[in-house]
């Protein structure tokens, strides 16, 4: 069996391109030439030049180590010369009467196989300067192949064709003759076309027309790809907010990943750039510290979520005395009296003695502020009629269960889906069961990886091979962060492991060196990153699974990573 490239043709492409049928059957004969031969088929290659850049395809090289290096041109059908000019009829016409047959013109294989010869060497010897090698001591002869006719002893075929060179039927039918003829043919050249090639030749030959390599590709590419196409689609929903310039009371609703926080933000910019003196809160802590650090703040605006508001309206003022967190037990009624009624009343005793009052008040999460909280801040309008009041709310993430948004005001709904790439889209999309249709961003993805604990010890040792993995495809860990339904004090993420490993999870958003962001799902609310890592999910409420799963999955804009089973 020759050494042959390609190693095999499918069945499929041979169907495809019924015009290479001769060339198919010569590839199939020069296989069986043996262990020391080397053939290349449909060796390509193309040279640049000061007109522009060209290109040749030799039909077959076949070389051997002691004989020499020949190129062969084919040509399939029934053959004419007709003085300089060519013709093929295809096998497929002579079934036709002869009068009705249609021949197809094809250039002189001779001069061909010749100028293809020339440009193969030229190709070898840019080869050699450029990786700076010692010059090749073997030039490339020719032959031509017509598998499809008998040409008669003696037939005089023109004087640029040499029957010596010509190869046919008899001589392809079986592997015997032709590696005879071969050998005929390279003997006829040899001493013209310098030295053999050697095994060294060979390999030579293999490197330049036959060069297998691969460069791999990274996962971050796709997500740099998608983050450039998120940007596109953030800067049209944009234009949302110049439909709505003349409502100053809205309601807007959308679901996860649709754009509200930063279509909030847009607007909140804007109204401070008219002048007016804006506030915009949300529910979440760490959403609120992620905003103040954005670049569309501006002086007249203070931003802060809703709690941290009532905290520091309350410290600046001489007539409430408010500590800024629960001092108690956490987790009991008394807790849950202080965040929701004795802070917001603190803010309106504070926001009276301060007569501190806003022209413009932007609400995001408002599915996650108590009635009594949205009248509160409302009255902290300084023009309840003509002042702006925005709210921004998702009507299908209930997972801390408030009542109705107590306004009737104008609403729009936003129904696409932005952040998520479609196959994380599509895993959204099952726990999200409101009436109304929503619609992918069509930003593509990697499909999301459902990592089993079979293979591992424990979640933790789990997770730091997921990590290690996505450090090879160039994932910052900064872009990474490990979600859990459990509190710091019951996670394993807030226990000391027994082994460290390479990876450190520490619960902040901001990390250095080795350290990747752990958060609570709730905590995370609002917020996002390119890779998202599921963890613990066993210890998920069943009764509130569904509502934590639609937040949890569509905080992952590209990659979302599952560490065991969904609970449901």
């Amino acid at each position: 069996m020759a050494q042959i490239y390609p190693q095999w043709i499918p069945e499929s492409e041979r169907k495809e391109n019924p015009g290479r049928r001769a060339e198919y059957f010569v590839y199939d004969q020069l296989s069986e030439l043996g262990d020391n031969w080397l053939v290349l088929y449909g060796s390509a290659i193309k040279w640049a030049h000061r007109y522009g850049v060209s290109d040749r395809e030799a039909d077959f090289i076949i070389a051997h180590p002691k004989l020499g290096v020949l190129m062969l041109e084919v040509k399939g059908g029934s053959i004419t010369r007709d003085g300089n000019v060519w013709y093929t009829t295809p096998l497929s016409q002579l079934r036709k009467p002869e009068d009705r047959r249609v021949r197809e013109p094809i250039k002189n294989p001779y001069t061909q196989a010749t100028n293809a010869a020339k440009a193969y060497e030229r190709k070898l010897d840019d080869y050699v300067r450029a990786q700076r090698l010692p010059t090749r001591t073997f030039d490339i002869a020719t032959a031509v192949c017509f598998p499809d006719i008998e040409v008669p002893e003696g037939f005089y075929l023109g004087g640029d064709a040499l029957p010596e060179i010509t190869l046919d039927r008899d001589d392809v039918a079986n592997i015997g003759s032709l590696r005879d003829r071969i050998y005929q043919i390279m003997k006829l050249y040899q001493g013209q076309k310098g030295d053999p090639p050697g095994k060294e030749g060979l390999e030579f030959l293999k490197t330049v027309f036959a060069h297998g390599w691969h460069i791999e590709s990274f996962m971050t590419y796709q997500l740099q790809t998608a983050e450039e196409r998120r940007k596109e689609l953030t800067e049209e929903q944009f234009n949302v907010l110049y439909s709505l310039q003349g409502n100053p009371k809205m309601l807007i609703p959308g679901c996860a990943g649709s754009g509200k926080t930063m279509i909030a933000a847009e607007k909140a910019r804007r109204l401070a750039e008219e002048g007016r003196r804006v506030l915009l809160t949300c529910f979440n802590e760490n959403l609120a510290d992620n905003l103040r650090q954005g670049d569309f703040v501006r002086p007249s605006m203070l931003v802060t979520n809703f709690h941290g508001l009532c905290y520091q309206l309350a410290s600046y003022s001489k007539e409430v005395a408010l500590p800024g967190r629960w001092p108690g037990e956490p987790g009991t009624e008394e807790e849950k009296h202080f965040y929701n009624v004795t802070m917001p009343e603190a803010l309106e005793l504070a926001a009276v003695d301060l007569n501190m009052t806003f022209d413009a008040i932007i609400v995001d999460e408002g599915q996650d502020f108590q009635t009594s909280w949205l009248e509160t801040l409302y009255r902290l309008l300084t023009d309840p009629e003509q002042g702006v009041f925005y709210i921004f709310y998702d009507d299908n993430q209930r997972i801390y269960h408030r009542e109705n948004i107590p306004f009737n005001w104008p609403s729009y709904r936003l129904s696409r889906n932005m952040r998520n790439s479609n196959p994380i889209f599509e895993q959204v999309k099952r726990y999200y069961h409101r009436p109304e249709v929503i619609f992918p961003s069509g930003i593509s993805g990697p499909e999301p990886w459902f990592v089993s604990l079979k293979d591992y010890a424990n979640e933790y040792e789990a997770v730091q091979s997921v990590l290690e993995q996505l450090t090879e495809q160039r994932i910052l860990l900064p872009q990474v962060a490990i979600l859990t339904p459990r509190a710091k004090r019951n996670s394993i993420w807030g226990q000391k492991p027994d082994k460290p490993g390479k990876f450190a999870p520490v619960w902040k958003l901001k990390t250095v060196a080795n350290q990747v962001t752990c958060c609570t799902i709730h905590s995370f609310k609002g917020l996002e990153r390119p890779v998202i890592i599921l963890t613990e999910l066993e210890h998920v409420y069943p009764k509130t699974a569904e509502e934590l799963l639609y937040v949890a999955m569509s905080r992952a804009r590209d990659y979302l990573i599952v560490i065991g089973q969904l609970p449901c």
